[in-house]
């Protein structure tokens, strides 16, 4: 087979990596894992298909405009312990991530989802100023490509890839190869059965939050330390206070209350 360019809307497509792309999925489809896994083992066919260092897959509630993102699943493929840890901070920096969010959610203009890469967002004298960078470049990462989809008016799915300062820029053809893939791929989107209720998250602060969603991932306390840059007692008390809102006694009973929610 050629690989002549394809047209899959603007821009044009090679058609050897519309058939790398398609012959992954296939092959994940038809293969007796998890939901999870299936997602993971997607986010690393775009991870090396798209020629990124690493990258993440998450879906949550919520809209910038009302302040009210609210992540609840999430995977990560690539990240270092020490580049988790950064970027776990700089995703809690509200006045770092306010731009970004605002950028993408106007360009969005009432459609359901979006795929930009960082030059349609900032334009380079910008985002060298940009503090989204400053903590990217503490991790040797600079470059992205981010591509959001909302299925329902609250509900998200979104995925980010980026490659090391050293790289070139994400391309018109890679974005539009991710939005393809967060446009058809069933199971990047969150299923009616595992959405939960936003209300048995939103009275923890943004860091329990994040605790609480790395304990349901089976993250031991101190890998979650790790992850988020902290001691391992600021994580206990941390845990301390999520086991006495959702009044449980171990990360079983948590994950128990959310499979209960489903």
């Amino acid at each position: 087979m050629s690989d002549s360019p394809k047209q899959y809307g603007s821009p044009t497509i090679s058609r050897k990596k519309i058939d790398l792309l398609l012959g992954g999925i296939v092959q994940t489809a038809n293969t007796h894992i998890s939901l999870a896994e299936r997602r993971q083992a997607t986010l690393d066919i775009l991870l090396a298909l798209l020629h990124a260092r690493v990258g993440h897959w998450a879906w949550g509630y919520g809209d910038v405009v009302t302040n009210g993102l609210l992540p609840v699943g999430l995977l990560v493929a690539g990240y270092t312990p020490e580049q988790l840890a950064v970027f776990n901070t700089m995703a809690l920096d509200t006045e770092c991530m306010k731009p970004f969010q605002t950028s993408i959610y106007n360009l969005m203009q009432g459609n359901h989802h979006s795929t930009v890469h960082r030059g349609e967002i900032f334009a380079d004298e910008v985002w060298r100023e940009s503090p989204m960078r400053r903590y990217l470049q503490l991790i040797e990462l600079d470059e992205w490509v981010h591509s959001v989809r909302y299925q329902s008016a609250n509900v998200w799915s979104n995925m980010m890839l980026l490659r090391n300062s050293t790289e070139k820029a994400f391309d018109a053809e890679e974005t539009a190869l991710l939005d393809i893939a967060m446009q058809s791929i069933s199971w990047l989107h969150a299923t009616a059965e595992e959405t939960i209720s936003k209300e048995m998250l939103v009275d923890l602060t943004d860091r329990q939050r994040l605790v609480t969603l790395l304990l349901l991932d089976g993250h031991s306390r101190k890998l979650i330390a790790a992850n988020l840059h902290i001691s391992e007692d600021t994580v206990g008390d941390h845990i301390k206070c999520i086991f006495k809102h959702f009044e449980v006694n171990s990360a079983t009973e948590l994950a128990a209350i959310f499979l209960r929610s489903k």
